[in-house]
């Protein structure tokens, strides 16, 4: 189960291998880098003390306990939307009910599980990913011609998905240019940072 100290531990660790680097943007995959986790066997929601009272989005009444779904309601979209994973069939209308709207609140998406596969990591991409990307962009007054793009994935299965999908090289959407990096270890990403000059999304 994870703890408040886990969470401060790894606050501190990311501050300190990330000091100093100059990056105006940084994005993290799965639960890596967005410290909130989810205990579906009891149903409790474990969130930062200063995120205590955020709303958080219960998008469908779902019997499956698993943790996905529970992370994915977790996620509440103070950075980007919450993808949420749903076994089929996906049923849009219950998320109306319930308040929750596709594309403004959440993402909802159909799997044979509620595991995340590597076309659903692509889809994760297009659908949150690449809009997040456009909108920092614009706010920030960024070239399209710049790399503006890390992705960091702790998990080892997730990175050899990613790179059998070509996504460990730059690839271009509709003209706009971005680098895919897929790291294991924070001082690995530090190491991209500092080679690379890239720009981090969070």
């Amino acid at each position: 189960m994870v703890k408040e100290s886990d969470i401060d531990e790894f606050e501190q660790a990311a501050e300190v291998l990330l000091k100093d680097i100059s990056c105006e943007l940084i994005l993290a995959a799965d639960e890596f880098y967005y410290q909130q986790f989810a205990d579906s066997r009891i149903y409790v929601i474990i969130v930062k003390a200063s995120d205590k009272f955020k709303k958080l989005h219960f998008p469908v009444d779902h019997s499956e306990k698993r943790l996905s779904i529970m992370a994915g309601a977790a996620l509440s979209n103070d950075i980007h939307l919450s993808y949420v994973i749903v076994k089929q069939p996906l049923n849009i209308d219950k998320f109306k009910v319930a308040g929750v709207g596709d594309g403004i609140d959440v993402v909802p998406v159909e799997g044979e599980g509620t595991n995340m596969t590597t076309a659903l990591h692509v889809n994760r991409l297009e659908k949150i990913v690449v809009p997040q990307v456009e909108k920092t962009r614009k706010r920030l007054k960024l070239s399209n011609e710049t790399c503006a793009l890390l992705y960091v994935d702790n998990c080892p299965s997730h990175t050899q998905d990613f790179k059998c999908a070509g996504y460990s090289q730059r690839w271009d959407d509709n003209g706009t240019c971005y680098e895919q990096v897929v790291h294991e270890s924070l001082a690995a990403v530090r190491e991209a940072i500092e080679a690379d000059v890239l720009l981090i999304i969070n």
